[in-house]
């Protein structure tokens, strides 16, 4: 698909001039401060393929049909990529927090083993260091 884009030097059209297949990478998801977003941009190439398709019994798919479904194809695959990369950052965040409250808990019960110990065996351990 993205060498067949390639190939076609298919080009995106926004409110901000076109774009490469490589600029959607930088687009936002969401619009932000009213700049270009994969979603307007989904949105736009959707409308108008399904413009563009009103179905003929006469004439043929034209070529402008299969770009525009190409284009709208890319589109969904780098949005579908960078949710998957939001929920991995996630998942990553989700487990470094549970990892630094369970070293927490265990710095507890180490705290609380070292509070059950002699005073004697305290010294003897400071000692050793």
């Amino acid at each position: 698909m993205f060498q067949k884009a390639s190939q076609l030097k298919l080009r995106f059209t926004t409110p901000r001039g076109n774009l490469t297949t490589e600029d959607l990478w930088d687009l936002p998801l969401l619009a932000l401060n009213g700049g270009p977003c994969l979603d307007d941009l989904a949105k736009a190439l959707n409308r108008e393929l399904k413009a563009s398709e009103e179905e003929s019994f006469v004439k043929p798919k034209t070529s402008s049909n299969t770009a525009l479904g190409l284009k709208l194809e890319i589109v969904k695959r780098v949005i579908e990529v960078k949710l998957e990369e939001i929920a991995v950052r996630e998942l990553v965040a989700e487990r470094k927090l549970k990892k630094e409250r369970l070293l927490g808990l265990i710095a507890e019960k180490e705290d609380d083993k070292l509070k059950k110990t002699s005073l004697a065996e305290l010294r003897r351990q400071v000692a050793e260091l």
